[in-house]
């Protein structure tokens, strides 16, 4: 879904366990000159070592919270792979459908939307932010992406995705461009959607 985006220099935000991050140091390594990745919870920093310690990542590791992220402007493209209420893997955890709430979509709303807003000032002009969730409700998703465009309306778009694996279903690209794959016995539920700095 990135693969035609410039990657120079990459903020991984709320990185840990790490997976998404080392998928992207593996896929784009040619690409990738600087990569940052940033965790602000002491336990999970460990196991994000840990992880990239044991696939050799050459990610330069630090404990930040990136509501309040301690850069300049200088990423080329940024990783907000959000914190969520997890219905995406309602398969893989199904006492979710039972500790989820509306209230917990609009608490997570909250931390999703200031997460954008300070993370869209360290994006170089015409640098890309990856937002990804592993939510399917709205509040977390699409209503997340319409409040930070009203804000940066002047600075930022969206980028539509376009299907380029004719592996995935269709229903995965929404007519709007964002990535919404639901839970099935084939893949848990995600959302995605990509904004550009113009």
């Amino acid at each position: 879904l990135v693969e035609h985006i410039p990657k120079k220099v990459i903020l991984d935000a709320c990185s840990a366990p790490g997976g998404k991050l080392i998928h992207f140091e593996w896929s784009f390594s040619k690409e990738i000159e600087a990569l940052l990745a940033c965790e602000p919870n002491i336990n999970r920093l460990r196991v994000l070592k840990d992880n990239l310690s044991l696939f050799k990542s050459s990610a330069h590791v630090i404990r930040s919270d990136s509501t309040r992220p301690p850069f300049r402007q200088m990423f080329d493209f940024v990783i907000c792979d959000a914190p969520c209420s997890g219905t995406g893997t309602i398969r893989k955890h199904p006492e979710i459908k039972w500790t989820r709430n509306k209230a917990d979509f609009i608490k997570n709303q909250k931390i999703q939307l200031e997460l954008l807003c300070n993370l869209a000032e360290v994006i170089n002009p015409s640098g890309h932010l990856l937002y990804v969730t592993c939510s399917i409700e709205e509040e977390e998703n699409q209503a997340v992406i319409s409040q930070f465009l009203s804000q940066f309306k002047e600075e930022f778009e969206l980028i539509p995705f376009k299907l380029r694996n004719a592996l995935l279903d269709p229903p995965v690209i929404t007519p709007e461009g964002y990535y919404l794959a639901l839970p099935s016995s084939s893949q848990m539920g995600a959302f995605a959607a990509l904004l550009k700095r113009v």
